[in-house]
């Protein structure tokens, strides 16, 4: 398991962005506090999210995506979901088996739709391109909580309180049951859904992987991102059903500069209430596994 990008949308710091949290991390010492969108490497099969810094990354971390065959989408924000790159499977020498794509009906639907009319603008290079690329991948949507089996292991998605891009579309946070162990990715979640806290109620995650964004701000309760507050809260929730035990391992990611904290800063925040085991992401860093 391998951390690709561990930022939000704008990576971190915000090339864009003078803000005190951006200034102070690009005079950091700390490699761990350059962030690059974020992207999990599950296996040698299966890649969570798939953005615009996931092929670089790959290649820095010596992480090839030869043996890709599976991509769980979490929602169609273009920072988890970076359409025209799949054209690069098109490119390549060794040929590619279409890439089976897991994600929500809703984001199947309005991303279908989406295809269709642009296939439909009067600009032969994109219409021939759009042609290519229906090759490359096979859509599967998955409604949520309800579980299928992807080759040795059970994929169930979680509905998070994210929005996406299309109507109705609502953030797919995976729980992965496999014979090395349970992993949950919870990126782009808000607060869990008490339906999400039920499902969980009676299983273990060996692993988790959940999204602390925002740090210090304030926000809504039914904010689409967590804060160090909302993320606090959920960890306890899970602690107390005993989803999660002290054998557990979670790992924060999907971090933003709005949160106002570097690597060291936030993950020293965490153990300092929950211990060693809860730790922050940083691109690059790789989970053995637990099994």
């Amino acid at each position: 398991m391998l951390f690709l990008g561990t930022a939000a949308a704008e990576q971190f710091p915000n090339p864009f962005c003078g803000c005190e949290t951006c200034q102070r991390t690009r005079s950091s010492g700390d490699s761990r506090d350059f962030r690059r969108r974020s992207s999990f490497r599950l296996d040698e099969e299966t890649l969570i999210d798939f953005n615009a810094d996931t092929l670089f990354a790959s290649s820095q971390y010596r992480s090839p995506l030869t043996g890709l065959q599976n991509l769980f989408v979490t929602h169609m924000h273009e920072d988890h979901f970076d359409y025209w790159n799949m054209e690069f499977l098109n490119m390549s020498v060794t040929p590619c088996k279409p890439l089976q794509v897991y994600l929500s009906p809703e984001a199947a639907e309005g991303f279908s739709e989406a295809c269709r009319l642009l296939r439909k603008a009067p600009f032969d290079q994109m219409r021939e391109q759009f042609f290519r690329m229906e090759k490359v991948y096979e859509l599967h949507p998955l409604p949520f909580y309800e579980t299928v089996k992807v080759g040795e292991m059970l994929a169930t998605p979680m509905r998070g309180r994210h929005e996406g891009f299309f109507n109705g579309e609502h953030s797919a946070n995976f729980v992965f049951e496999r014979p090395s162990g349970n992993v949950m990715y919870a990126s782009d979640t808000g607060r869990f859904y008490g339906e999400t806290l039920e499902w969980l109620q009676n299983r273990h995650l060996d692993v988790l992987v959940i999204e602390g964004s925002f740090g210090l701000m304030e926000a809504p309760y039914d904010c689409g991102h967590m804060t160090l507050q909302s993320l606090t809260e959920t960890l306890e929730a899970l602690y107390g059903q005993g989803t999660l035990d002290q054998s557990s391992r979670v790992y924060v990611t999907h971090i933003a500069h709005k949160g106002g904290l570097l690597h060291g800063e936030y993950e020293r925040l965490l153990q300092e209430r929950f211990g060693k085991q809860v730790m922050l992401a940083y691109d690059g860093l790789e989970i053995p596994e637990t099994k």
